[in-house]
């Protein structure tokens, strides 16, 4: 009979405990940040608090900067210029931005003439350098094109008409949306004509 009573206790003692909640005596954690700052933390909801003097300053969860929504399109078609101290040579120019990085491709045409002269030679030194300026003029970007970088391209009479790049270099979206102009200046080109 006493065996029976002791599981019965045992039981009740059981079930009672499982029926209650069971707190813990400290549900909070001070954290010492060594910058002279405390931090209190709930165990048991993760919030944190900062201790300053006597005031208490429940912390927000911080959830990364804040995003604008996305441009559509940063896709910019420039103003083409034409070089005549190079044979009358026209510069296209087509950018787009995304992921940090500047996209753009260079058009020159005509091929024939200043174009098909300087790709002959060789050590082939001849290069484009693509100045990038802001709205008060100050230079933001220059991009350097070797012409023995470019490929050519032909025309619906399988001519070549003109050569083009089209490559990336890194930038920021702030600066490409700083860029209001551009410039196009060439080095290593000869100096007399075809």
């Amino acid at each position: 009979m006493r065996s029976i009573l002791s599981h019965a206790s045992v039981l009740v003692l059981l079930l009672t405990l499982m029926g209650c909640e069971r707190k813990d005596p400290q549900p909070y954690e001070l954290v010492n940040a060594g910058n002279g700052l405390l931090y209190r933390v709930n165990k048991s909801s993760g919030e944190v608090s900062v201790i300053a003097g006597s005031q208490l300053t429940k912390l927000e969860e911080w959830t990364g900067p804040k995003k604008e929504e996305p441009k559509k399109s940063y896709v910019a078609n420039w103003l083409a210029q034409t070089n005549s101290a190079l044979g009358n040579l026209v510069l296209e120019l087509k950018t787009n931005w995304r992921e940090g990085k500047m996209y753009y491709i260079l058009r020159l045409s005509p091929y024939a003439g200043r174009i098909e002269a300087e790709l002959k030679k060789s050590p082939m030194t001849a290069r484009f350098d693509l100045n990038f300026y802001d709205s008060e003029g100050f230079q933001v970007l220059t991009i350097p094109v070797q012409l023995a970088e470019t490929s050519r391209t032909v025309d619906s009479d399988g001519k070549f008409s003109s050569v083009r790049v089209n490559s990336t270099v890194q930038c920021s979206a702030e600066m490409y949306e700083s860029i209001k102009g551009w410039l196009a200046s060439w080095v290593g080109f000869s100096d007399k004509e075809p």
